[in-house]
């Protein structure tokens, strides 16, 4: 079954944490949300945009999500240097099929941006 978003308000955000006994190479993680601000500390994860093909898979609350090839090298790249810390990724962290949260995240994408202890790209 594939992995289905909950709504989150206005002024919120989800992280990822990564689920601790994943296998060396997969990515599987938890969704949690929080108030834009008041996270603990997370890093921002940068991907090349160049295709929409999502053919790598990720797991998300154990439901299978597909990302790009580029967002999941990403991912990986995060989890080598920060492997214990919290980890955001706009294909995973906002709903972007979603008209009403994709707008309200585009609107709060700067100070998520500017609360990152670092961007990893």
């Amino acid at each position: 079954m594939l992995f289905q978003w909950t709504a989150i308000h206005d002024g919120q955000f989800r992280l990822l944490r990564r689920n601790p006994y994943t296998m060396p190479g997969q990515l599987s993680y938890t969704l949690e949300t929080y108030t834009i601000g008041q996270a603990p500390p997370y890093v921002a994860v940068d991907y090349a945009r160049e295709s929409d093909v999502r053919d790598s898979r990720v797991t998300l609350n154990g439901r299978a999500c597909l990302v790009s090839q580029s967002a999941a090298e990403a991912l990986r790249r995060a989890e080598q240097h920060n492997a214990h810390c919290l980890l955001w990724v706009d294909c995973l962290c906002v709903r972007w099929n979603d008209e009403h949260e994709s707008e309200m995240q585009r609107q709060w994408q700067g100070e998520i941006l500017r609360h990152a202890v670092s961007v990893v790209a």
